[in-house]
């Protein structure tokens, strides 16, 4: 599969040097998107030159054709003034789409096939020869032959040239490559200014890719799907007894929200790209959100084992210890709000990767101590 996407790739990438006609390997960005008077849309690009994406269909009806201008009287030989000529015809369904009786209605959909009918994409994944087969939610697929789709601009993700996009026809943005793209402020990614043109966005980080976390700020998340067989990274929950995962980021941090699972300290899991707010995982084989603050790419203080000689342990710190919900001396997740006292004996069933923490059982909870405060009893048998 990672050869076919590879291929797949180095296609994209050709179709970008030649239809854009990038020099060297320097990128360019769209400067303005406008309809001429014919209904055409162009885009204008930071480097001068356009490209005619042709007429825009109304949102009721096909795009009309102008009346033609009514022709001039011929004079005639003796002189006299020619007739006028007769008044062109309206144009049937007008740009502006006010006519749509007898026109069907525009379809918004990849490639031209439906995609904002109120079913949305549940997954986009590649087929043995490289094509896109698009599943929705209403459990039809379409086949899309990316090759053979109408290519309308794109450009480099970096400055060593191994991060590309492209806009096709119907609006799917493909983004795909390998390395890091540059760093992109809130706005700033290339294809910004066609936004509202976009109708689905596939990411393929099958060979590596890392996204800036800002690069997709402005495209609604529902409509981005990854590649099958992402680049994932392993990471572990933190902050959190358990914390909550969601079908949706929207719903993060929302009381009303019901999450898909609860996922326990410490517990693995498979992300694709993470932000400032969440990161986005791999769940039942399809994808889930967690805040951000619940992930950890070190599981150290997170993981624990059975401890093989002892299984309890005793307060030794001078003030008493303090035990936690989680293991972080540095946020205010104390179980009580004075210190257990010195000489308290507590049952210890797991330690921490780095050994720096105790998980306890006291008064029916599962809580963390910090070693300084403890010290294991060890059996002398």
């Amino acid at each position: 599969m990672k050869k076919i996407i590879a291929a797949l790739l180095v296609m994209c990438s050709l179709l970008l040097l030649c239809s854009c006609e990038f020099e060297s390997e320097e990128p360019r960005g769209v400067r303005m998107v406008e309809i001429n008077e014919k209904g055409e849309l162009i885009i204008i690009f930071t480097d001068g030159t356009t490209t005619n994406v042709g007429v825009v269909k109304g949102e009721k009806g096909d795009a009309g054709e102008n009346g033609a201008d009514g022709q001039d009287g011929v004079d005639g030989k003796d002189g006299k003034d020619g007739k006028d000529g007769e008044d062109g015809k309206d144009g049937v369904d007008g740009k502006d789409g006010e006519d749509g009786k007898d026109g069907a209605k525009g379809e918004q959909g990849i490639m031209g096939i439906e995609g904002r009918d109120g079913r949305s994409i549940e997954s986009i994944t590649t087929d043995a020869a490289g094509n896109l087969v698009i599943t929705y939610s209403d459990e039809k697929t379409e086949t899309v032959e990316l090759m053979g789709a109408l290519y309308l601009f794109g450009g480099f993700l970096n400055g060593e040239g191994t991060a590309a996009w492209a806009l096709y026809n119907g609006g799917l943005l493909v983004i795909g490559g390998e390395g890091e793209t540059n760093d992109y402020k809130a706005g700033d990614a290339p294809w910004t200014a066609v936004i509202p043109m976009v109708a689905a966005v596939y990411v393929d980080t099958s060979n590596g890719l890392q996204l800036d976390t800002d690069l997709l700020s402005g495209i609604d998340p529902s409509i981005i799907k990854y590649s099958s067989g992402e680049q994932t990274t392993t990471v572990w929950v933190d902050k959190a007894v358990e914390a909550p995962i969601y079908d949706s980021p929207e719903k993060i941090g929302d009381e009303n929200a019901t999450p898909l699972e609860y996922l326990k300290l410490g517990e693995t899991m498979q992300m694709v790209t993470i932000n400032d707010e969440y990161a986005t995982i791999i769940y039942n084989g399809g994808y889930a959100y967690i805040a951000e603050i619940h992930v950890r790419d070190n599981p150290d203080s997170v993981v624990f084992s059975t401890p093989s000689d002892f299984t309890q342990i005793r307060v030794t710190g001078n003030y008493g210890a303090d035990l936690r919900w989680y293991p972080d001396v540095y946020s205010d997740n104390k179980y009580t709000s004075a210190p257990i006292p010195n000489g308290t004996v507590l049952n210890c069933d797991g330690i921490s990767q780095n050994e720096w923490w105790y998980r306890v059982s006291y008064n029916g909870e599962r809580l963390y101590v910090y070693k300084s405060v403890v010290t294991p009893i060890i059996s002398q048998e």
